[in-house]
Order: structure tokens, then C-alpha cells, then sequence
């Protein structure tokens, strides 16, 4: 699997693997005798109880629109507040999905994905006006080759594909219309009016983004519409051709009887009508048959697509939140290790936010091979806040590990601070 070439600022490695990485790598030496995973663990606890309330934030914002809730609410929200809850909501997701170094799909990716042919030589079709708000999120991009069948099968070739890894959509439906006997059948039977729906998904073709719209509609192309359509309507020429003489003569008695001719047409006898009625039986069985080849054809292409959304959903609704919290504590968890070992390794003199990234990109494409777009201004508002970083002259110190675990420390023990404990 190629990368792709295009930078993000998502870590490809586990926090854990992280700090192991540094220490094998010679970036953490024993600094005055305590142990870096010490600091590894108290930091990341401090950062997971952050996005705890994050995530409690989120469910009660989400959980007025949560299609699939099993709980009763409390109160109900005027359309009023549940605007403002929704606009509350989209802005706290769309910061999770940031510091999980996710990057939202831009409408010229998403109408190119629309335009681009399935990866599942199928052809998918969906409304976006359907939705009152869609939303994508995606993150690691990758390149890998696919073998395809061209010709009907008869041959094989070789493509590079994009992928996702990870893609994470938000869709909020309209509400109810006002009953209309006139209107279009909804593409959404399931689908509750006013509700929102939340998705994430792993390892998606570019080209394939619209699968993923609960109103993707599975189309057959030309080609698969030939193959069938062809074959059908010449078997159906050679049915009519067999009774032309008798469809002829009930025409000529059909004609006589409309007044449409004056001649008499010739008497049909039992042999000619049991023939015909034969040859009918067959010509309507045989496009019975036909339809039914088409519709199992569509059938097989819909549980193509069915199949391949079985494997790559990851979680819906609230569940995705859990998801999304851990990724973002994830990469927290590595942009501020990362941040405060090279700010260490740069000894007590210090070093720029300029220089800092690029020692960061450099160690990981020289020394693992990995292009990436370290998120250096994030890194060092985060030791920052800790108390462990501070920025003088233009240039960045971080504090000894032994004082680092002191100040980490002392932000844990006050994070519930009461009336008995400020006396």
C-alpha cells in the first residue's frame, strides 16, 4: 500500500508506540532518573479526563436528535432550542473531529467522488437535497491498486485507487412535510424527519463517498442494462416471429370487426387459437423472465454494496462519539509527547515553533518513512496549558522531566477542588 502524497496532520503510529519509538530512538535519555513513562501515563490521564466531559457534552446535545435512543426525555425542546442545540452540537463535533486530526471533505472532493466511477463497478445515484445538512470528516488517505473486470469479465485490469481510512458523516434529515398526495415516494422509509444520524466508516474509495448516504440509490449502467436488455428483446423478436401468421389473422378479424376493412377475413379454427394462446403464454413468460433477470441483476449489485458497508461500518449514532474521543485523546496524547521530547532534545536553549516542526517531519520521514504535517502550533498550546512549555524570545523551553511530573501531578490532585479542601 503506496501513501498517498498528499500531507495531514494524523499521527500513523498508537500513543504507546509513540513513546516507545522515542526511547529506542535515543530521544529520551534517563533525564535526572525518572522514568519517561511516569510522565507518558500521567499525561495521558489528564487528557483522557478532559475529553470526558467532551463526550458527556456531546450525548446531551446529540441525544433530543438520537434516532435510536431507548431513553425518555425529560423536556421538550421548542424549534427554537433545538436549533440551537443542533448548532451547538455540529460546532462541538466538528472540534472533536479536529483534534482527532480529521479534515472535513470540501464540496469540490465530495461533487468529484459523485462524478468519479465506483471502485464496485456499480453505478450509485443520490439527492443531496434530501438532506436539510450533510457533513463528511475524513482522515488518513491512501493509494493501493485493484484488479477490476473490464469486458464483461473477460478481462482484467489494474487501477490505483484512493482510499479512506477512516470517514465520518453527519446527516440531518428534513422534517415531516406537509402531506401531499402528489409528492414522490421518500428514498427514506427508515428514516426519522427531523432526526440525525451519525456514521463512521473505515477504509472507503474516494470515488465511492456517496455510498455511504442512507438515500444511495443502485443503478445498472449501460453496459449491465445491454447485456440483459439485448439479448432479451431479440429472443422476444423470434417469439413474434414464430406467430406472426396467427397474430395476422387475429388482426385481419380484429380490423373486420373495428370496421377498419370490408373483405371478411378468413374463420380461425380451435388449432390456430390453441397455438396462439400457446405462443402469448409463452411470449409473457418469457418477459417475465427477462424482468426478473433484471431485477435479480440489481439485486446482486445492491448486496455488493451491502456486503462492503457490512465490513467498513465502524459505529452509528451516539456510539460514534466514543470512537471519535478516543481517536482525538490518541492523537493529543502523541502531538504533546512528540512536542515535549524534541523540546528536551533541544537542550536548554531552546528551540523555534519553525524549527520544532521541522525536527519533528524530519525524524519521521528520515527515520520511518512517513510524510506527515505535524500539528506543531496544537502540540505547544497543549504543554503550554499543562505548565510544562513556555515560549521566551521567540524560542520554546519545556520544564525538566522531574518538575514536568510535579506540575502534571499537581494539575491532577485539583481537578475537583472543594468548599473543605479551599479552607
Amino acid at each position: 500500500m503506496d501513501q498517498s502524497d498528499q500531507r495531514e496532520h494524523f499521527i500513523p503510529f498508537r500513543k504507546t508506540d509513540i513513546a516507545t519509538m522515542c526511547v529506542e530512538d535515543g530521544k529520551v535519555a534517563s533525564v535526572d532518573g525518572e522514568p519517561f513513562s511516569n510522565f507518558c501515563d500521567i499525561l495521558q490521564s489528564i487528557i483522557h479526563f478532559e475529553f470526558h466531559e467532551r463526550i458527556e457534552r456531546l450525548k446531551d446535545l446529540y441525544a433530543p436528535f438520537d434516532p435510536t435512543g431507548d431513553t425518555r426525555p425529560l423536556v421538550t425542546h421548542s424549534p427554537g432550542d433545538r436549533d440551537a442545540l443542533q448548532k451547538a452540537l455540529v460546532v462541538e463535533l466538528e472540534g472533536v473531529l479536529a483534534k482527532a486530526n480529521y479534515t472535513r471533505v470540501s464540496k469540490e472532493e465530495l461533487n468529484h467522488a459523485l462524478s468519479e466511477e465506483s471502485v464496485f463497478r456499480v453505478q450509485l445515484h443520490t439527492d443531496l437535497d434530501d438532506f436539510a445538512e450533510l457533513i463528511l470528516f475524513r482522515r488518513g488517505q491512501r493509494r493501493r491498486q485493484e484488479t477490476i473486470p473490464i469486458w464483461g469479465g473477460l478481462r482484467k485490469r489494474v487501477i490505483d485507487v484512493d482510499y479512506f481510512e477512516r470517514v465520518a458523516i453527519y446527516v440531518r434529515f428534513k422534517d415531516a412535510p406537509v402531506a401531499d398526495p402528489a409528492a414522490k415516494p421518500s428514498r427514506q422509509p427508515t428514516s426519522v424527519p427531523g432526526s440525525t444520524v451519525l456514521k463512521l466508516f473505515q477504509n472507503i474509495p474516494r470515488a465511492d463517498l456517496e455510498m455511504l448516504f442512507p438515500n444511495v440509490d443502485v443503478r445498472m449502467k449501460l453496459t449491465d442494462r445491454a447485456m440483459i436488455g439485448v439479448p432479451a428483446v431479440l429472443g422476444a423478436f423470434g417469439i413474434l416471429a414464430k406467430l406472426g401468421a396467427s397474430l395476422l389473422v387475429v388482426w385481419l378479424v380484429l380490423a373486420f370487426w373495428l370496421g377498419l376493412t370490408s373483405s371478411e377475413p378468413k374463420a380461425i379454427d380451435s388449432a390456430q387459437l390453441i397455438a396462439l394462446g400457446l405462443g402469448v403464454f409463452t411470449l409473457v413468460m418469457y418477459l417475465l423472465r427477462q424482468y426478473g433477470r433484471f431485477k435479480n441483476r440489481k439485486i446482486q449489485f445492491m448486496k455488493a454494496l451491502a456486503d462492503n458497508l457490512y465490513f467498513k461500518n465502524l459505529d452509528n449514532n451516539a456510539g460514534v462519539f466514543h470512537h471519535l474521543i478516543d481517536a482525538a485523546e490518541e492523537e493529543e496524547c502523541k502531538e504533546a509527547v512528540l512536542a515535549y521530547v524534541f523540546l528536551r532534545a533541544a537542550g536548554d536553549g531552546g528551540i523555534t515553533e519553525a524549527a520544532l516542526d521541522s525536527a519533528v517531519e524530519k525524524w519521521f520521514a528520515e527515520r520511518w518513512k512517513i510524510s506527515l504535517d505535524f500539528e506543531v502550533d496544537d502540540a505547544l498550546a497543549k504543554l503550554a496549558r499543562l505548565g510544562i512549555a513556555v515560549e521566551r524570545d521567540g524560542k520554546w523551553h519545556a520544564e525538566p522531566l522531574p518538575r514536568a511530573l510535579e506540575k502534571l501531578d499537581e494539575r491532577w490532585d485539583h481537578f475537583f477542588v472543594f468548599a473543605q479542601d479551599r479552607a
